[in-house]
């Protein structure tokens, strides 16, 4: 892996890939908040016998862990925030 400095902090690119800009306070703390929550809602799913979306909450717990150990970009590699829209029906 390579070290990137950027604005005094530290982040981890990959060989060949685009370097990665690093964290922000405020997107660790978030980032850090999510991986708790998605630790107590997979909790809840193994507790009501529910393993495959247990399964993909222990997955996004992974994918931000890797972030926070600077192994992934936050932006997934995809060069910017993927955003998705939620349509609810009533």
């Amino acid at each position: 892996m390579t070290q990137i400095k950027s604005n005094g902090s530290e982040s981890h690119g990959r060989i060949g890939h685009n370097s990665q800009r690093a964290i922000s306070k405020s997107e660790r703390e978030l980032l850090e908040y999510l991986m708790s929550m998605t630790g107590e809602l997979s909790y809840m799913a193994r507790t009501a016998d529910a393993e495959m979306i247990a399964y993909v909450f222990d997955m996004a717990a992974t994918e931000i862990n890797e972030v926070l150990e600077g192994k992934r970009p936050i932006d997934g590699g995809f060069g910017q925030t993927r955003r998705c829209q939620v349509m609810v029906s009533k």
